[in-house]
């Protein structure tokens, strides 16, 4: 019997632990502990998440901050930290940074930025070289603008590479709610990176004050966006915004009446977006529309923008457009690239199934074949 109560004792202590540090909130306080329940923070500004993260990046390998179910306000951000960020974290090239919570039940509320600039919640950036780096994760959480008012935007996240273009990343499972208050701008703001994965992203927004963009990949290498569900309900700028890199869009919802649902900005000549199995618009009503909308023949206004003069190479294929075909070119004197094929195209009343609105100098190759085309 002792040594089945022996091999039982050591098989549990062997198990690992499922976090380094656990954030949660009771009574309406913040506190976090370790992994052996040692109270490592009570009630600070960030919510006890930054001292969270602080305590797992001195671990050797870096590790896992969980983040338990509930709301968690944070004080207002009245002095700029790292850049125009709230909580920093400064990843060592070979450690990895885990942040986690419990799906849309950890509900993070974007806090009261009082800076004279757009800022956002994290600043992650990646430090050193070596032949390979470790990959970051922000998973499973839900974040809410509802309570910031001023005169600037707070936003989730922004990457920078501290010494080099080092590290991966992904964003999986996680939601953003935008309510009310101050819009949102670079809600995602992705620079410096490769191997970006953003997974079962959803973005919503009901807010009267119109997003600018639900995420920017930025100086981003084999970024990915996929299984993911994009919406606003009274418009915004763009859904996705490709500053410069690959952008590989696989699965994706884009429903409501943004300017464009991709964007290019100071794009060169290596960049791209190629879409495939997703939907741009929706056309449904009563419980099947969003929210129970009338969301008949509702997506953005144009498919692709180019707000900076950057070269555009797009494809689309084996996906359904309840938007037309339009192509904003911005004046751009850089040239364009784009192929739409194999997909189902409605435009609705629109006028146009395909369109090129403000050409440039620049010269447009635009290849529109094997596609299902109708209008009202």
């Amino acid at each position: 019997m002792s040594y089945i109560r022996d091999r039982i004792t050591a098989r549990h202590y062997a198990t690992p632990h499922p976090y380094d540090v656990m954030v949660y909130t009771e009574g309406g306080h913040y506190y976090a502990k370790d992994s052996r329940g040692n109270l490592i923070c009570a009630d600070s500004q960030t919510a006890c998440i930054q001292e969270s993260i602080n305590y797992v990046l001195n671990k050797p390998t870096g590790g896992r901050v969980y983040i338990r179910a509930g709301d968690y306000y944070l004080a207002p951000l009245n002095t700029q930290n790292c850049g125009y960020a709230y909580i920093c974290a400064p990843i060592p090239y070979d450690k990895a940074l885990i942040v986690e919570g419990d799906g849309d039940a950890t509900r993070i509320h974007l806090p009261q930025n009082n800076l004279n600039n757009d800022a956002w919640l994290f600043s992650w950036g990646w430090d050193g070289t070596a032949p390979y780096t470790r990959k970051s994760r922000l998973s499973n959480m839900a974040f809410i603008n509802d309570v910031n008012a001023g005169s600037y935007s707070m936003n989730v996240l922004v990457t920078s590479s501290i010494t080099n273009n080092s590290s991966g990343l992904e964003v999986e499972g996680v939601n953003v709610y935008d309510v009310q208050g101050t819009a949102l701008w670079f809600t995602f703001w992705i620079n410096n990176l490769y191997d970006v994965t953003f997974s079962r992203y959803r973005f919503f927004s009901i807010n009267s004050n119109k997003p600018n963009v639900a995420v920017l990949f930025d100086s981003v290498a084999l970024g990915k966006i996929v299984d993911s569900f994009i919406y606003t309900v009274n418009g915004g700028g763009h859904a996705i915004d490709n500053g410069t890199g690959s952008i590989l869009v696989n699965s994706v919802e884009i429903y409501g009446p943004w300017s464009a649902a991709f964007n290019f900005g100071s794009t060169d000549g290596t960049s791209h977006i190629d879409v495939t199995n997703s939907i741009i618009g929706i056309n449904r009503a009563g419980n099947q529309g969003i929210q129970g909308l009338n969301n008949t023949i509702y997506g953005p206004i144009s498919l692709i923008n180019n707000n900076g003069n950057g070269t555009v190479k797009f494809t689309i294929t084996s996906s359904q457009l309840l938007t037309p075909i339009a192509y904003n070119a911005g004046n751009a004197s850089t040239q364009s690239m784009i192929i739409v094929r194999g997909n189902l195209v409605f435009s609705g009343c629109a006028g146009y199934v395909v369109g090129i609105n403000n050409p440039g100098s620049g010269y447009i190759h635009m290849d529109v074949s094997g596609n299902v085309l109708g209008m009202s």
